[in-house]
């Protein structure tokens, strides 16, 4: 009788023992359950003209550690594509750390911008946003803060000079608004006589690319050697350049 009293009491504890078992299983499986990841939908953007406003203007790219490390450079005039939220129709832009490679880091505004394929981010400060083109003058001109004669100020623009112009905008008495490098987000509108202005893509290019050199050289007022000069002379010769652009390049008449 001992015997089948024990073995009855095995039985049961058996029992008991695989029920809380397969109860503790059906728990664990409801714990070890993947989280739902919601689904964040992916931002397109739209991309509208802009002109680089500075020399030397800096593209950024992010590094692993989310900061602003110079990527590449255009130079000053050169168009390039400011990135636009599709869904809002506003500029991608947001406030992070710039790292110099010096070390030294500081807190900037960015917009991301197109160039050339690629997608990076400069600062705010360099481009001309509703631009399409570059424009430059081949002398010395006085800036107006209207489009009328009366608006003359006493600052001047030089010549050569890159400035952002949208050519789709038609002339207001005989000025065009163009927009100038001052430090600020997206610089500043102002008005020159439209008569003045070198607006012609293959002048642009040619102006830019003396501009160029002379930045590389680290010297505004630096001189093409003459064998300098006759390689571009030769490059040029075949672009629909006005003759006054063509001694403002080379200093003599064609």
């Amino acid at each position: 009788m001992n015997k089948k009293f024990l073995i009855l009491g095995l039985v049961c504890i058996l029992g008991f023992m695989t029920a809380c078992s397969k109860q503790e299983g059906a728990s664990g499986t409801v714990s070890v359950q993947d989280p739902e990841i919601p689904n964040v939908p992916q931002k397109t953007f739209t991309q509208k003209a802009a002109v680089s406003l500075y020399p030397g203007t800096p593209l950024y790219r992010e590094n692993s550690e989310g900061k602003m490390v110079y990527a590449d450079e255009v130079v000053k005039g050169e168009v390039l594509s400011v990135c636009y939220d599709a869904a809002t129709d506003q500029i991608e832009e947001k406030e992070t750390i710039r790292l110099l490679s010096s070390g030294k880091e500081d807190t900037l505004n960015f917009v991301m911008v197109a160039f050339d394929g690629e997608e990076y981010w400069t600062r705010d400060i360099f481009i001309a946003k509703d631009s399409d083109s570059a424009c430059t003058v081949i002398e010395e001109v006085y800036i107006y803060s209207s489009p009328e004669n009366i608006g003359i100020t006493s600052e001047k623009i030089s010549a050569g000079d890159m400035l952002a112009v949208n050519l789709s905008q038609t002339p207001s008495n005989g000025f065009r608004e163009v927009t100038i490098y001052n430090g600020k987000p997206y610089g500043r509108q102002v008005y020159l006589q439209d008569a003045d202005l070198i607006t012609s893509q293959e002048n642009i290019t040619a102006i830019k690319t003396i501009n160029r050199l002379k930045e590389l050289a680290a010297n505004p007022d630096a001189k093409l050697k003459p064998e300098v000069a006759v390689q571009i002379e030769e490059l040029v010769s075949d672009m629909a350049i006005f003759p006054d652009v063509w001694n403002y390049l080379f200093g003599e008449s064609l």
